[in-house]
């Protein structure tokens, strides 16, 4: 993870990010790869909106069903 990452636990942390990143900015995700990396997926999005627009990868690490932490790198 670099610096400059953001990691994100729970429901609380996911939410926070989603109301100062998304929410108003018609945000748009695109996937274009998806991989496991041990007990993680990474998916590489393309964003675009009127707020960051660029590609980053989200890595989702797992804990069975449910994600346990989200870290988006730039």
């Amino acid at each position: 993870m670099t610096a400059s990452a953001s990691k994100f636990h729970g429901h609380e942390g996911v939410a926070s990010w989603d109301r100062t990143d998304n929410i108003g900015r018609n945000t748009r995700f695109e996937a274009t790869g998806t991989r496991r990396d041990g007990s993680s997926y990474v998916v590489t999005l393309v964003v675009t909106g009127d707020g960051f627009n660029g590609t980053s990868d989200i890595v989702f690490d797992v804990d069975g069903d449910r994600i346990r932490s989200m870290v988006i790198s730039p």
